[in-house]
Order: C-alpha cells, then sequence, then structure tokens
C-alpha cells in the first residue's frame, strides 16, 4: 500500500516536474510497477538499470576479488577465473555478487566441512533460467534450503519459519504481543 502511494506521488510529481532537491532515483532493483510508473508518457524521466551500464560489471569483478581473495583456510585456491565466473554469474546484479561471496565464505567462516570447490560448484550450478525463477530468487532459496534443511521435510519447522519470516516482512513497525500472538494463532 505504501509502495503504490509513493509510486503515484513519484508519478504526479514527476508529470508536474520534479522537486529541485531531487535528481535521482536509485532502487536495487527495477520492478515492473516502477519502471512503468516511471517510463509512462506523461513523465520525462530517463530510466537506467544498472546491470546495462558496462561499468557494473568491471565494479562486480573488483567487489568478488576483494571479498574473496582474503586469507581464509578453504580460499586459499580461489583464483582470478573463479572471480571472473562468478561476476559473469551475477549478469550485472551486486547481490547476487554478494550473496555468492557470502555462501562461498560460509557463515562465520563455517564451510560446515564444503570444500572450496563443493562450494564453488554449488553457487556456479544455479540455473540462469529466468522463466523459472528470478537469479535472486533462486539464490536466497538455495542457501536458505543449505542452511535450514529441515524446513522443507518437518512441516512444524516449515511453518514456524514461514510464520517468524512472515512476521519480519508484513510489519513495517513494532507491534505488541497480544497481535503477534493472534497472527500467529496462538
Amino acid at each position: 500500500r505504501q509502495k503504490a502511494l509513493l509510486l503515484e506521488l513519484l508519478a504526479k510529481q514527476a508529470k508536474d516536474s520534479l522537486p529541485s532537491n531531487m535528481r535521482i532515483l536509485v532502487t536495487s532493483r527495477l520492478e515492473k510497477d516502477i519502471e512503468s510508473v516511471l517510463m509512462s508518457p506523461l513523465t520525462t524521466a530517463q530510466v537506467k538499470h544498472v546491470s546495462d551500464i558496462e561499468s557494473t560489471k568491471q565494479d562486480i569483478l573488483v567487489y568478488v576479488q576483494h571479498e574473496l581473495k582474503k586469507p581464509s583456510m578453504h580460499m586459499q585456491k580461489i583464483n582470478d577465473d573463479h572471480c571472473q565466473q562468478i561476476a559473469v554469474k551475477a549478469e550485472g546484479l551486486f547481490q547476487w555478487a554478494f550473496l555468492a561471496c557470502s555462501y562461498l565464505k560460509g557463515i562465520e567462516g563455517n564451510t560446515n566441512g564444503h570444500t572450496f570447490k563443493e562450494l564453488f560448484d554449488d553457487i556456479m550450478g544455479l540455473s540462469p533460467d529466468h522463466k523459472a525463477m528470478a537469479p535472486l530468487d533462486q539464490t536466497y532459496k538455495f542457501i536458505l534450503e543449505q542452511l535450514f534443511p529441515k524446513v522443507n521435510s518437518d512441516e512444524r519447522i516449515k511453518r514456524r519459519f514461514q510464520s517468524v519470516i512472515g512476521q519480519l516482512l508484513v510489519f513495517a513497525e513494532p507491534v505488541s504481543m497480544n497481535i503477534l500472538r493472534d497472527v500467529r494463532g496462538q
């Protein structure tokens, strides 16, 4: 609801001329509703997605090299070719590169006994098929399944996980314990 109001306000302001203090609108994901408002005939806005900018690909490579070439036990075998493959696989998405690097480094350095090659093959094996699932959604799903393997097999854990994550996503402001109990059905 708030997003729709913001988009409506942006469209109106863009039509009537943006305020002098608004020069750039940055979004991490150019979603269809944002793009349709900004690219409507009523606005004079120009939209440029960061993945369309060639320097973004180089910036992602620099980021990946910085993150993965730090000394650590399981990262010793990483080379420039690995970094290049990850940067290309990111397809201009910094968030994907961040997730891939985080997965490869492990949680607080813990890779649960996996070798770098196994982790690298896992992350590189994610399908680039955008029709099935968006690359970030697919990557988040994969990493969550690795972190919480029982979520899909145990309905109790799955319901609890969905309830907690759902609350985090839905509530923009803190709510009382009574409201939380009502929402969780407890």
